[in-house]
This record gives structure tokens, C-alpha cells and sequence, in this order.
């Protein structure tokens, strides 16, 4: 069986992310046996945020044509010391960290900010003429980072016939393919995947923490923050 753990690492975020994570990345994938490939290269220029996902939704499509699973590692994660070996999970499954069973808002937050709310403008080949009501929202809200899937969910990231400049699109699209699909999927918080914006206090140490944060400061200071966390 092929395995390939895939991470992006483009300007600033390649500079820091060779001193801070890619060094524990590396090691994680060659200690269990998988291909490390590393995306320094855009393949897109919609707009700063979604010329990246767009980028990673296409080289997700390509790498599960050759390998078997690939785990996705954003390069603003950390990498638990002695992580374990996530392939030990079960195939067959889409493993990721859902966010939205951390929203507290009165209105889901990805249905209340437009990520499905504008979805049938983007793609109406398959999401319809009209907008989803909320009870055809997807129950998840899996993040396009951390992710462990098989070559059986890359239809999940086959390019789609528009690739839209609004923030979270993609998300919209691989979720909504996911419940349509009716394929089995797991969150994998808090134990394997967290993001530092949902990690608790009654929280374990994560084997991966993606250093997602709404702050004003880089995203270098928040992953540097969080090094003592992860034990290092």
C-alpha cells in the first residue's frame, strides 16, 4: 500500500515552517513509512487566501490517482512528540476535525456566513438553482487541513467548474460532497487532530494541532506560541 503525507509551505509560511514544523513533519512521515511531498508552488491566482486551498484541492485529486491514503498536514501544525501512527486507523473512512460542533452561535456558523448560503451561485451543477435550506446543510464542517483519506474519496476533490475568490468555498464543496456521497467520516477531536482555537483545558495533547487562530499577529507568532503546548 502506498501512503504520502502532503503539506504546502509557500513564501513566509516555507521560511518559518523549515525552522519551526516541517522538521517534525518529515520525521512523522518517514518514521511510519509515507512520501513526504511538500507544495511550494501555486498553481492559482483567484485571490491571497483561495489561490492556496484551490492549489491544495487540485494536488489532493492528483496524489489519490497514485497513492492508496494520504494524510494531509498543514504546515501551521505541530507534530506531538511520539505522535502515533495514524494509519493504524481503519481505510475506508474520511478522518478529519470537524468545527462545528465548536460553534456557539445561535446561527451555524457556515450556514450564517455564507459558506452554503452562496454555494448554488458558485456550482449550480451541484448544489442546485437555489440556496440550501438548513435542514439540507451538511451536519459537518470538516476542515480541508488536517485530513486522513483513501483513494476512495478523491472524487471528494475533483477541481470544480468555477473556483470562487470567497474564503471557505472549498470547504463548502468537499462537505457537501461528503454528505451527499454518504460516505463514512470520523472527527478525529480532540485526541489525533485539534486546532488551537478549539483546544480545551480538559483536552489532551493532540498528535496534530493546526494553529488555526482569528488574530492580528503572524501566523508565525501563534505556531511559535504554541511550542511549549506541544512539548517542545
Amino acid at each position: 500500500m502506498k501512503n504520502v503525507l502532503v503539506t504546502m509551505a509557500i513564501g513566509d509560511y516555507a521560511r518559518w515552517g523549515e525552522e519551526l514544523t516541517l522538521p517534525h513533519i518529515r520525521a512523522y512521515a518517514e518514521k511510519y513509512g509515507m512520501d513526504f511531498v511538500l507544495v511550494d508552488q501555486l498553481r492559482r491566482h483567484v485571490s491571497t487566501y483561495a489561490d492556496h486551498v484551490w492549489t491544495m484541492v487540485e494536488v489532493y485529486y492528483e496524489l489519490l490517482e497514485v497513492y492508496d491514503r494520504m494524510l494531509s498536514v498543514p504546515v501551521d501544525t505541530w507534530v506531538k512528540p511520539n505522535a502515533r501512527n495514524i494509519l493504524e486507523l481503519p481505510p475506508g473512512i474520511f478522518y478529519g476535525m470537524d468545527e462545528l460542533p465548536c460553534d456557539v452561535s445561535p446561527e451555524n456558523w457556515h450556514y450564517g456566513k455564507g459558506v452554503w448560503a452562496y454555494a448554488h451561485e458558485m456550482w449550480p451543477d451541484e448544489f442546485g438553482q437555489k440556496p440550501l435550506k438548513r435542514e439540507e446543510c451538511p451536519p459537518h464542517l470538516y476542515n480541508t487541513g488536517p485530513m486522513l483519506v483513501d483513494r476512495y474519496h478523491r472524487k471528494l476533490f475533483k477541481p470544480p467548474s468555477r473556483e470562487p475568490g470567497h474564503g471557505m468555498m472549498e470547504m463548502a464543496l468537499v462537505n457537501f460532497r461528503l454528505h451527499k456521497s454518504g460516505m463514512q467520516h470520523a472527527d478525529l477531536r480532540p485526541s489525533w487532530f485539534n486546532a488551537a482555537n478549539m483546544w480545551f483545558a480538559d483536552q489532551p495533547v493532540p498528535d496534530f494541532l493546526h494553529c488555526m487562530w482569528s488574530h492580528p499577529n503572524p501566523k508565525e507568532e501563534i505556531v511559535r506560541a504554541f511550542m511549549p503546548r506541544m512539548g517542545y
